[in-house]
């Protein structure tokens, strides 16, 4: 699938009625339990972390109280809504990728 294929068939999600934060797992089991685990392995209270493709914010949701600084980016506004409003959370909604060659975006964040 490339990416012109999976923006559109995450599109379509986002644009679902009455989209629910697990909505993104599709037929695979949420392991937002075992992902923020494992990051806060390597995490502490003074971390910055940038989350790209943060989706509902799953994972963030979990661990934002115990880190610094979460700085987000997803494509889909529809799915940021579910990303916990907190004064360490930063949520950017932007596409990554030019669409148009595929090629990625070079992207400056300060995270202090």
């Amino acid at each position: 699938m490339n990416n012109n294929d999976s923006v559109a068939f995450y599109k379509t999600i986002a644009e679902k009625e009455n989209l629910s934060p697990v909505d993104t797992k599709l037929a695979n089991k949420d392991s937002s339990v075992f992902d923020s685990e494992f990051i806060m392995r390597y995490a502490d209270k003074d971390s910055s972390i940038l989350d790209l493709a943060s989706g509902t914010g799953l994972i963030i949701n979990r661990y934002y109280d115990k880190v610094k600084k979460i700085t987000a980016v997803e494509l889909f506004e529809e799915f940021t809504k579910f990303i916990i409003k907190a004064p360490n959370v930063q949520v950017f909604n932007m596409n990554l990728v030019n669409s148009s060659n595929n090629s990625t975006a070079v992207i400056f964040f300060t995270l202090s």
